[in-house]
């Protein structure tokens, strides 16, 4: 994010639900009005969970560490609340919640909405490989895969 607002200039919205995370975020970019930092995750509805943190492991399905409840805002419900018509970029590295928060995305038409998204999948849901396919299937019928590393990073772009 740092680099995308030094290079580019661009609104940003940031959401960590972390408590902790979320403080270092809102000091690092409390200069800059065009980054926006929310204390909650997005997904597909409203609701607190329970999120494990566990360094690298931290999320939804982590089976260790320290708990957290924490916030999670409806994606769709979100964007509309702030005007938001068009995403330039969405990245998406949400330890398991990707499933979730893609399939609402493709359910409302936001992902179509979306110019560029990427996302790292996580391999710790069950059905992991056939969700990916399925929102990988539902993705191409509105982008084009820009490059996919499995279960590391992958990057779509929207046709034009």
């Amino acid at each position: 994010s740092s680099k995308i607002a030094k290079l580019y200039d661009p609104n940003l919205y940031l959401f960590e639900p972390v408590v902790e995370c979320f403080q270092t975020l809102s000091n690092r970019f409390a200069k800059n009005p065009k980054v926006r930092v929310f204390q909650f995750g997005l997904g597909p509805r409203d609701e607190q969970v329970e999120f494990s943190l566990s360094e690298d492991g931290s999320g939804l399905y982590a089976q260790s560490g320290c708990k957290e409840y924490i916030l999670l805002r409806d994606i769709e419900s979100f964007t509309k609340e702030n005007g938001i018509e068009t995403i330039d970029l969405i990245q998406i590295n949400i330890e398991g919640g990707e499933y979730d928060l893609l399939s609402r995305m493709l359910d409302t038409g936001l992902a179509s909405r979306c110019r560029h998204i990427r996302i790292q999948f996580h391999n710790v849901v069950p059905e992991a490989t056939v969700l990916r396919q399925k929102i990988q299937q539902e993705l191409s019928q509105t982008h084009d895969l820009v490059y996919d590393y499995p279960f590391v990073w992958e990057s779509w772009t929207a046709r034009t």
